[in-house]
């Protein structure tokens, strides 16, 4: 884990972005490829996986001791940033940390259930804000309202990836149709 950690943080984060974009096109490449029950299998799979990471980066990895602050203040680390700019950095890896989450739930949904980029963008912003509290009650983070909004916001981000993948398929069936 302290690899992947390490990766992210030795480069430019213009190759972040970059890589961050490249894993993006080419899962909604695969989902598009992919039949409706491998994608639906795979997509378990990397949500669960996901969710395990974040829970070990953001909590199980972590020793307590750390002074459980908390900031509630919207967008005050943006603020902090432009002093600090290593601070931009940690909230777009948050963003960065929520995507493949954003990515798989709302393929990993049943076919029954609608409305699933909401669903995802939802329970990315409750993982985050039971992350957030975790952290400040046992001492092994700061609480910061900005974690909530860079992982939903990542979340989000991850999630249009199946409005991009229910339009293709539209696409498809009509072309297949005619």
């Amino acid at each position: 884990m302290d690899k992947i950690r390490h990766f992210f943080y030795v480069h430019p984060i213009e190759q972040v972005i970059f890589g961050a974009v490249c894993i993006y096109i080419v899962w909604v490449l695969a989902m598009i490829v992919l039949g409706s029950r491998t994608r639906r299998i795979f997509s378990c799979c990397v949500a669960v996986l996901t969710i395990v990471l974040i829970g070990w980066y953001t909590v199980f990895g972590r020793e307590a001791g750390f002074h459980g602050a908390a900031e509630f203040v919207p967008f005050s680390s943006f603020e902090r940033s432009k002093e600090k700019p290593k601070i931009f950095r940690l909230m777009f890896m948050n963003l960065i940390m929520f995507m493949p989450f954003g990515l798989s739930l709302p393929f990993a949904l049943p076919e029954k259930i609608g409305k699933k980029v909401i669903i995802a963008v939802g329970a990315g912003m409750a993982l985050s804000v039971v992350i957030e509290f975790t952290q400040l009650v046992f001492n092994v983070g700061q609480f910061e309202t900005d974690d909530i909004i860079m992982n939903t916001l990542g979340t989000a981000i991850g999630a249009s990836s199946y409005a991009i993948v229910a339009a293709a398929d539209r696409l498809i069936r009509r072309a297949g149709s005619d």
